[in-house]
């Protein structure tokens, strides 16, 4: 892990991994290949890091807008104009193989998760960074522009220390609607059915949500057994509200319901089918659930009392 430092500028950037170290002449040889300068600051990147990792992959534009990065594109002395290169190459070369429309001198250095470009202009006095949308087909000067210099733009990028704070705040906030939020209308119509059978209801499911919550630091249903009991929490409130005899494709529509519909309110952000099948299925193979894997099912008597029993200490 190395915090960038460049031309004596400290910027927020911290790299988990940098590239295979270059020199200066491998450098040069890239300059020559290009037909032009390379940027100081950019060439001192190179120098000293050659591409990398960052940490932190987030920033905030000059417009206020966020951005994401994957990696900083690495110079190879011996491979520096391959075709369909994933490294540093010339503009021409990788507008020969994707044709986006960039100019001679947009050097793209960087890419972010779904291979959107930030190029660099080498022929521009400011040395413009821009964000290219590689399924966007408009003019390279319509595309968004981030900063004014390689340098400007690693200072948008967020420190170690910034990105913990907001994850901390963010996690917060998440936990606080888990706590109190409003429940999405279709839970909170089940909710009040269930009243009746089991006033504490409500603390109950937001016990339920709040433990995977604390175990994971995001509201999310995977194979565990906290995401477990929150599906038997979801069929019991089903049963309840409606009747036995639930299906599989009932529960997908369940699970849909507890997706959180308001900012501030309790709910899944997203859900994974996936894991609520297993668990529908593995709930058979115990026992839990009488009826047909394929067709209709219900919590056997135990199976409710159990959940009932469990419920209630939840609240303690």
């Amino acid at each position: 892990m190395v915090r960038v430092t460049l031309l004596e500028v400290e910027t927020p950037v911290v790299l988990d991994e940098s590239g295979p170290p270059v020199t200066a002449n491998d450098i040069a040889a890239f300059e020559a290949l290009l037909g032009r300068a390379l940027p100081a600051d950019y060439r001192a990147f190179l120098l000293a890091y050659n591409g990398g990792f960052p940490r932190v992959t987030l920033g905030t534009s000059e417009d206020g807008k966020e951005f994401m990065l994957s990696w900083f594109l690495e110079l190879h002395p011996d491979a520096m104009d391959e075709p369909y290169t994933s490294r540093l190459c010339t503009p021409a070369r990788r507008e020969a193989d994707y044709g986006w429309g960039l100019p001679d001198d947009a050097l793209v250095f960087a890419e972010d998760p779904g291979g959107n470009l930030y190029t660099l202009s080498l022929d521009d006095a400011e040395h413009t960074v821009r964000f290219i949308d590689h399924e966007v087909d408009d003019p390279f000067d319509s595309h968004r522009v981030l900063a004014h210099g390689f340098t400007a733009f690693l200072q948008l990028i967020r420190s170690v220390n910034a990105q913990a704070a907001l994850d901390a705040e963010q996690q917060d906030q998440e936990r606080e609607s888990l706590a109190r939020g409003p429940f999405p209308a279709a839970v909170e119509a089940q909710l009040q059915r269930a009243e009746a059978l089991l006033p504490e209801v409500r603390a109950a499911v937001r016990r339920a949500g709040l433990a995977v919550f604390d175990e994971k630091s995001h509201f999310s249903l995977h194979a565990d057994p906290h995401s477990r009991h929150v599906f038997d929490v979801m069929l019991w409130l089903h049963e309840t509200a409606t009747g036995p005899c639930v299906t599989r494709a009932d529960m997908h529509q369940v699970l849909q319901g507890w997706v959180r519909d308001r900012p501030g309110g309790f709910g899944l952000k997203g859900y994974g089918p996936d894991f609520l099948d297993d668990w529908w299925t593995a709930r058979f193979d115990e026992g839990a659930l009488e009826g047909e894997p394929k067709g209709t099912a219900t919590f056997t008597p135990a199976a409710r009392a159990a959940l009932l029993a469990a419920l209630r200490p939840r609240l303690a």
